[in-house]
């Protein structure tokens, strides 16, 4: 009987390579909001955060294959059939690339993360993105991304294997 494809197994040797992968992942911070818990920075009676995020987060380090742009197909030989997006339902237009979206492919460890990714999460390119070890803090971060759409890849069994992570560049944000 063949062996099951395990997928897990596979963006593990992709991240951080094995003994048939030359390591393509590289390190990045996937911050990830306590939704319900309010930060210190929330004003109850304003009804805003100021100063800082509404919820309370954990700043996790992961690997993840980044790049750039989004997935978009058009199904039909008719010009007039509608575009349909892939996975990302992020552009309107086929042939469109925003060059500030990325697309964040992450292993699934359940040691590792405390849920799975939402929209709202970000993404935190940092300096010392390309160490073979996990980065000690503190880390340096380079760009910030909002998280927009998250996939989960389902393999043997019903179980997540990848997350995707469709997110947008946010430039003049500290």
């Amino acid at each position: 009987m063949p062996q099951w494809i395990d997928m897990r197994q596979h963006i593990k040797g992709l991240t951080r390579g094995d003994s048939r992968t030359i390591a393509q992942g590289k390190w990045i911070v996937l911050r990830v909001f306590r939704r319900g818990q309010y930060s210190q920075y929330w004003n109850e009676a304003r009804k805003e955060a100021i100063g800082g995020p509404k919820w309370r987060y954990d700043d996790l380090l992961v690997r993840a294959i980044a790049k750039p742009g989004t997935i978009v197909s058009k199904s039909g030989s008719a010009s007039s059939t509608p575009p349909v997006v892939g996975v990302a339902p992020l552009l309107n237009e086929i042939g469109l690339d925003d060059p500030n979206t990325w697309v964040f492919a992450i292993e699934v460890l359940k040691e590792e993360l405390p849920r799975e990714p939402l929209i709202g999460d970000r993404v935190y390119d940092i300096q010392e993105y390309g160490q073979k070890d996990k980065p000690i803090a503190p880390v340096h971060a380079t760009a910030m991304y909002d998280v927009l759409a998250v996939v989960r890849e389902h393999g043997d069994y019903g179980r997540a294997e990848v997350f995707y992570l469709f997110a947008q560049k946010q430039t003049g944000v500290s």
